[in-house]
C-alpha cells in the first residue's frame, strides 16, 4: 500500500509530532510511505532527515492564518489556489493509494484537489482542531467553517480520531461518517534508574502557549516552595510567552525554564512528576501525557479530551485528573493542593509510578501504526493488501 501523508505544517505541536512518529515508523518497517508539507518553515520538526518528503515553500513573505482561507482573503486564495496546485502535482507523481490528512487546512486542500481528478481513498485524521473552531467566538467564521467542514467529512471516505471530543463536528453537521478512534503511539522507552538525590522534581513539557497551563503550574510551585525545601519545577518548553514568565519568575533559582527543546526525553526522565494544568480547547490526546507515562512519571493534569482515560491503568489511575472550572480555567489553589499530595504522601509516588507504566500500554507505537494499517485497508485493494 502506497500511503500518502498530508499536514497543514510540520511546526511543534501534538499533531505533527505524533504523525512524523507515525510516518518513520512505518517507513522503517519497510511500508512505502510519502509525506507532503504544506508550509514549510525553517523551525518545523524533522526538516533534516525525512525521506519522501515534499515541502511546499509558501510565495513572498506571507505569514497568513487559517482564519484567512475560511473568510476567503484575496491574498490567501492566491497561495491557497499554489498549495492546490502543490498537492495535484505531488500526487500525480506519487500516485497513492490512499492519502490520510492531518490537521484542518489540510484536509481542506486534499478535498479540493480531489475535486476534479481521479478518486484516490482519503481519510481525515482528527486532532482537535475541529471543535476548536466550532466554538470560535466569531460567529460568521464559525459558521463558514461548519460550512467548509461539511464538504470535506461528507466527501471523505473515512475519518480517525483521537478522542471522543472529536466527535462533535458530526453532530453539528448532521453526518455520521464511517470512523475508528486510534490513539497515537509511543516508542517503548528504556527506563534509567530514579535519581536518588530526594529532591522532588515537577515537570511541565509543553507548547510555549498559555493555555497549557504554565502561569498555573508555576504558581502553585512557588506557593509550595514556602512551605517545602527539595522541591524543583523543570518547563521545558520555548517562545515568548514562556520567555515573559521567565524574566517574571527569574529570582526563584528552583524554577528552570530550558528554553526550546528537540528531544525532551532527557529531562523527562529527571522529573519525579509530570504536570499539564491544560485548558487548550484544542486538546484532544496530548503527546505529553504519553511522554509521561512511557518513563513512568505520575500526571497532574485537567479532565479535558481524552486526559481521564489516557491516565487510567487496570490497577487505577496514574495519577490526579484536575476538573476545569466554569470559566473553563484551572483552579490554583486545586493545582497546589494535588502537588501537595505528593509531596506529603511520597510512597504514592512510587504507587502511580507503576499504574503509569501500566497505562502506557494502550500507546504502542506498533498497535497504533498496525491500527492505522487495518483502516486503511478498508478502502484500498491490491493484490498484496486486500481490502477487508
Amino acid at each position: 500500500m502506497k500511503i500518502l501523508f498530508v499536514i497543514t505544517s510540520l511546526e511543534i505541536g501534538g499533531a505533527q509530532t505524533f504523525l512524523l512518529r507515525l510516518y518513520e515508523y512505518l517507513q522503517n518497517q519497510g511500508n512505502e510511505v510519502y509525506l507532503l508539507n504544506l508550509h514549510f518553515s525553517k523551525h518545523q520538526l524533522g526538516s533534516g532527515n525525512l525521506k519522501n518528503a515534499f515541502h511546499f515553500h509558501p510565495p513572498g513573505h506571507l505569514n497568513l492564518k487559517i482564519k484567512s482561507y475560511i473568510i476567503r482573503k484575496p491574498i490567501s486564495q492566491l497561495r491557497f489556489k499554489a498549495q492546490v496546485n502543490f498537492a495535484k502535482k505531488i500526487i500525480n507523481q506519487v500516485k497513492p493509494d490512499i492519502i490520510n490528512s492531518h490537521l484542518w487546512f489540510a484536509d481542506y486542500v486534499v478535498f479540493e484537489t480531489l475535486k476534479k481528478t481521479k478518486k484516490i481513498p482519503h481519510i481525515v485524521s482528527m486532532h482537535g482542531c475541529y471543535e476548536n473552531w466550532l466554538n470560535n467566538e466569531n460567529k460568521e467564521l464559525s459558521d463558514r467553517f461548519i460550512q467548509r467542514s461539511r464538504g470535506i467529512l461528507s466527501q471523505c471516505d473515512g475519518i480517525i480520531t483521537a478522542a471522543e471530543k472529536n466527535d462533535a463536528i458530526f453532530n453539528e453537521i448532521g453526518i455520521q461518517p464511517t470512523r475508528k478512534c486510534i490513539y497515537y503511539g509511543y516508542p517503548k522507552q528504556v527506563l534509567c534508574l530514579e535519581e536518588t538525590d530526594k529532591i522532588i522534581r515537577f515537570g511541565l513539557v509543553a507548547r510555549g502557549i498559555k493555555e497549557k497551563g504554565w502561569k498555573e503550574a508555576i504558581l502553585a510551585f512557588v506557593e509550595l516552595s514556602k512551605l517545602y525545601g527539595n522541591l524543583e519545577l523543570i518547563l521545558v518548553g520555548g517562545g515568548k510567552y514562556l520567555e515573559v514568565l521567565k524574566k517574571r519568575y527569574e529570582k526563584y533559582d528552583n524554577i528552570v525554564f530550558t528554553g526550546s527543546v528537540h528531544d525532551p526525553r532527557k529531562f523527562i526522565r529527571s522529573i519525579t512528576i509530570g504536570l499539564l494544568p491544560t485548558y487548550f480547547p484544542s486538546e484532544s490526546l496530548p503527546n505529553t501525557i504519553i511522554e509521561y507515562l512511557a518513563f513512568g512519571k505520575p500526571v497532574i493534569s485537567t479532565d479535558i479530551g481524552e486526559i481521564p482515560n489516557m491516565i487510567s491503568s487496570k490497577n487505577g489511575d496514574a495519577g490526579f485528573v484536575i476538573r476545569l472550572e466554569n470559566n473553563q480555567k484551572v483552579n490554583t489553589q486545586i493545582l497546589k493542593n494535588v502537588m501537595q499530595n505528593y509531596i506529603e504522601n511520597q510512597s504514592l509516588i512510587a504507587k502511580h509510578s507503576k499504574r503509569a507504566h501500566l497505562a502506557f500500554r494502550k500507546f504502542k507505537l506498533e498497535n497504533c501504526s498496525e491500527n492505522y494499517l487495518k483502516f486503511f485497508s478498508r478502502f484500498t485493494f491490491n493484490e498484496k493488501n486486500p481490502a477487508s
